[in-house]
């Protein structure tokens, strides 16, 4: 079993109910066996976020995501991926980022691995969010995760400690956001940061 930072929850963290499915290679936002294709949706402009906690600290380089049943259409103009630390009033700064790159979810249920710009070293018990934005006038990419559905459903990922977020009217990555400009979703992405 893997050793995690003092206050770290297997129930609240990237992890599965019984911590025995973590990657050993990397560090995922949400338990793989949470995850379903097309369990989230990209829409132009809009980027989304999923929070988590590391249980690592360690230099990453990449990231990867999956798409979902539905494919970007007609190649978008611009699609990131952006790595936020998030403070304790859950405000966000972009720490990594990979270029701009349209062939990204070209292809259903197809694993996208990507590098950072410049390596990052992320630190074990620190908050951060993994954004993904698509712009496209086609249609935008699903990609694997996971919602929480039902009445009211889409503001209990907001109570802190935030599970997920977005902030639509991007055309690309923002530098930073603030917790009160984020709005509320259910949708959270698979993601996986890599050394």
């Amino acid at each position: 079993m893997p050793d995690y930072p003092a206050g770290y929850s297997l129930f609240g963290g990237a992890s599965s109910q019984t911590g025995t499915n973590l990657l050993t290679v990397g560090e995922e936002t949400i338990a793989r066996d949470m995850a379903i294709s097309g369990g989230m949706i990209t829409n132009t402009q809009v980027l989304r976020l999923t929070h988590f906690t590391a249980r690592k600290s360690e230099s990453t380089t990449q990231v990867r995501m999956i798409s979902g049943g539905t494919a970007a259409a007609a190649t978008p103009t611009l699609v990131r991926m952006g790595l936020y630390l998030v403070d304790g009033n859950g405000d966000g700064t972009l720490v990594a980022s990979t270029a701009n790159d349209t062939s990204l979810f070209a292809a259903t249920n197809t694993a996208y691995t990507r590098s950072w710009t410049a390596p990052y070293a992320k630190v074990a018990g620190q908050r951060y969010a993994l954004g993904v934005l698509v712009v496209t006038a086609a249609t935008a990419p699903q990609l694997v995760g996971n919602s929480i559905a039902g009445v009211g459903a889409a503001a209990e990922p907001s109570v802190a400690p935030r599970l997920s977020g977005s902030l639509a009217g991007q055309a690309d990555l923002p530098a930073s956001f603030t917790a009160a400009s984020l709005a509320a979703t259910g949708q959270r992405f698979y993601g996986v940061l890599l050394p």
